[in-house]
């Protein structure tokens, strides 16, 4: 498996700039690239062989990021979704790359979760989403931002990764620039967000205004990079249209072509018309050499050991 570079690049678009962190793992635009691939893959390096299971919303990605990552390495993948009338095309990609795919009914998410939070504790060993890992990855990505940015803006679910910039500006000397969280999902809170960032500096953070997309999560945007590049229906594409002259899009990452909703691959395709001819379906794909973030670990910042108090009454309370 040849070594990569773990910093993404920053690429310059005229006026604005984007941090590509989409080129992680990057093979095609037939196959999932992006941090949380890099992440999975990390992490499953940790549990030699174990299960990938995860319990997401229909659309969610995670579902194509566990798919990808299980048949890379040859070990189990398992998916709980909600059920639907007709599957999403993320959860027919997922089922279409041999993995084990449940459909659940009724299809609250908390109990979506419950079932494979549930299923993964009767499997022993399994890989398991690492939330600090994730933070301390993000927060890692943000050396080579460039400092004169005016804002970052990123599109926030859970605002793990929104956490990880506000935590990487601070430390690698950003603190001045300004992050734009464009919530794509109920999810999204910036308290939250906040506290999550606090996990892995003291310092004084960037200030962060997060706005709600006023689509709902489930309704995906067709959009490009000024290089041709899709974004990421339900995420990255939804905070392009916020994007102003000295700002830098955070591209977290981006599903296949194959996982994108209808609509969207089709008014992608009308996009850059060049996609059309690299277009194939998940039972299409053949999968090459894996890149190695072997050591990747080693690098990443620490969590802070303790959270830093941040008022009278919590030195009080300590």
């Amino acid at each position: 498996m040849p070594l990569v570079d773990h910093l993404t690049p920053v690429d310059i678009f005229g006026p604005w700039s984007a941090k590509r962190d989409d080129r992680a793992a990057f093979t095609d635009f037939n196959l999932p690239s992006g941090s949380k691939v890099r992440q999975y893959l990390c992490m499953s390096g940790k549990a030699e062989n174990a299960p990938l299971i995860v319990g997401c919303s229909a659309t969610s990605a995670m579902q194509v990021y566990v798919a990808f990552a299980a048949k890379a390495l040859g070990t189990p993948g398992i998916v709980y979704v909600p059920k639907r009338n007709t599957p999403s095309a993320s959860t027919a990609w997922a089922r279409g790359m041999g993995i084990e795919v449940n459909e659940v009914a009724p299809g609250y998410l908390s109990f979506v979760r419950k079932l494979a939070k549930d299923r993964a504790k009767s499997l022993g060993p399994v890989v398991r989403w690492d939330v600090d890992f994730a933070l301390r990855d993000t927060t890692y990505q943000c050396q080579n931002v460039p400092h004169h940015l005016r804002r970052v803006v990123v599109p926030v679910g859970t605002g793990l990764i929104c956490a990880g910039i506000m935590a990487g500006l601070a430390l690698y000397g950003g603190g001045k620039t300004e992050v734009l969280g464009v919530g794509v999902s109920d999810m999204s809170d910036k308290d939250k967000i906040v506290s999550l960032a606090r996990k892995m500096t003291a310092q004084a953070l960037p200030n962060l205004t997060l706005i709600r997309h006023p689509l709902p999560y489930d309704r995906g945007v067709a959009a490009v990079l000024p290089d041709g590049s899709p974004l990421d229906p339900y995420y990255a594409a939804k905070a392009l249209a916020y994007v102003q002259e000295g700002d830098c899009l955070w591209v977290p990452g981006v599903r296949p072509l194959g996982a994108f909703p209808k609509e969207c691959l089709d008014k992608l395709l009308q996009l850059n018309p060049s996609l059309s001819n690299t277009y194939r379906q998940a039972g299409e794909l053949r999968l090459g050499a894996l890149p190695n973030f072997q050591g990747l670990s080693d690098l990443l910042p620490p969590l802070l050991p303790t959270r830093a108090p941040e008022t009278v009454l919590d030195l009080l309370q300590a």
